[in-house]
């Protein structure tokens, strides 16, 4: 991304700042206090069943809090889970008037040349959107 005229300024991936939006509370007891936070406070992950609208809350919290001028989101090809997951950032996205790019990657870097013409297309349409 940044190699392609991008900055990347907030993430929205479970073990990265969302392992860290909510901490554990130190004044409780050590097992209630983790308890707590695994059943009552920890951010919703996409596995969670009937969190999405709270999952997309975030997510336009961030765009808003971070004044995020582009949505990139990436599966690992066949992974349903996340592919229903780009399909609600998709309509969420449109919706908001933000735009977005939908990266399908795989475990091997066969593709990253592709990938790299995406994002650099990606990054090109926002600084052209930016000038208008």
């Amino acid at each position: 991304m940044e190699n392609q005229g991008g900055q990347i300024v907030v993430d929205n991936l479970g073990f990265g700042s969302r392992s860290s939006a909510v901490l554990i509370d130190e004044e409780k007891a050590p097992l209630d206090a983790i308890i707590d936070y695994y059943f009552d406070e920890m951010p919703a992950a996409t596995r969670q069943m009937h969190t999405q609208d709270e999952r997309l809350d975030q997510l336009g919290k961030l765009v808003e809090d971070y004044k995020v001028d582009g949505v990139i989101s990436s599966r690992i090809y066949m992974c349903d889970m996340w592919a229903f997951e780009q399909y609600l950032m998709r309509g969420y996205l449109a919706e908001k008037g933000i735009p977005g790019l939908e990266l399908e990657v795989d475990y091997v870097p066969d593709s990253q040349g592709q990938i790299r013409t995406r994002v650099q297309a990606f990054v090109e349409s926002l600084k052209s959107q930016k000038n208008l």
